[in-house]
């Protein structure tokens, strides 16, 4: 005997299928709206500006002689900050100063 040829597990079926479809499309209006709602505050006009903590480790972190902060970390925020919109600024010191500052929250990063 075939599954669904049993009386009233057909409308199960269908009710199944039902319930699965308007759940997917529910979910999918539901992220539709998520990205306009994104798309609009990503639109807005303030800018982020972002404190950032240098302290000298190269090739990860330093600033070169032109006073230019450089280094892996330092290309990686810059992309970040270019696509997003941020404005950065550096505040340069030891590590310990930078993490000193990370817990009074006078830089961000």
């Amino acid at each position: 005997m075939i599954y669904w040829e049993q009386e009233g597990d057909m409308d199960n079926i269908i009710n199944a299928w039902a319930w699965k479809k308007y759940f997917i499309l529910g979910l999918c209006l539901v992220l539709l709206g998520t990205d306009f709602v994104l798309t609009d505050i990503s639109a807005d006009d303030s800018t982020i500006f972002l404190k950032v903590g240098v302290y000298e480790n190269e090739p990860l972190i330093f600033t070169d002689k032109n006073g230019t902060v450089g280094g892996v970390y330092a290309d990686i925020i810059r992309y970040i900050a270019e696509k997003e919109g941020w404005e950065i600024e550096y505040v340069h010191g030891t590590w310990d100063e930078c993490l000193n500052r990370l817990r009074n929250g006078s830089i961000d990063i």
